[in-house]
């Protein structure tokens, strides 16, 4: 990889929940980029705008986009459609029976790595940004969660694989309140 990496700025949102989280997010990202940073009405928070102005890449966590647990194909279409280029999921990403119709296709959801391997999606997802190549992947945690293999376990494989192919790294932790990782 190139010693004069440029840096590129990724906004990773977390979890989207149910239809308000889907209309913030559109909202949010319709505002950076139109570069409309006076919505007041919208933005009740302090936000750096110069940074703002600099995303190059829309992330999320959307396993809980769909009522609060899961994620429909209409709601995976309007969030692609509001510039999300990259949704990640957790152990509710499976909870509607639907995902499994299109999950196999589609190119922007990532699954957790440690997953049960039965259950269907990628577990890593590789994107250009400028020329510039990103891999993300999302791990579950084990405590408060259902059983799964161990990340540790599965992490550094998947990370050698990454670096082989000189992509960039974006990782994903899902995890319950208090857990170390």
């Amino acid at each position: 990889m190139s010693q004069n990496l440029k840096y590129k700025n990724i906004l990773f949102l977390g979890d989207i929940t149910g239809r308000a989280g889907r209309y913030v997010v559109r909202d949010l990202i319709q505002i950076i980029k139109n570069k409309n940073f006076n919505s007041d009405e919208i933005l009740e928070f302090e936000v750096d705008f110069e940074a703002v102005e600099k995303i190059d890449f829309f992330a999320a966590n959307c396993e809980n986009a769909s009522g609060g647990f899961g994620l429909t194909k209409k709601n995976y279409d309007d969030l692609c459609e509001y510039g999300l280029q990259a949704l990640t999921g957790g152990n509710h990403i499976w909870d509607k029976s639907e995902i499994y119709n299109y999950i196999k296709e589609a190119e922007n959801i990532i699954c957790p790595i440690n997953a049960p391997c039965e259950l269907p999606g990628a577990r890593v997802q590789y994107f250009c940004i400028d020329g510039y190549k990103l891999a993300i992947l999302s791990v579950l945690g084990r405590t408060f969660m259902p059983p799964v293999n161990s990340f540790w376990e599965m992490l550094p494989q998947k990370i050698e694989e990454i670096i082989f192919m000189e992509k960039l790294l974006l990782r994903k932790f899902v995890l319950e309140d208090g857990q170390a990782i």
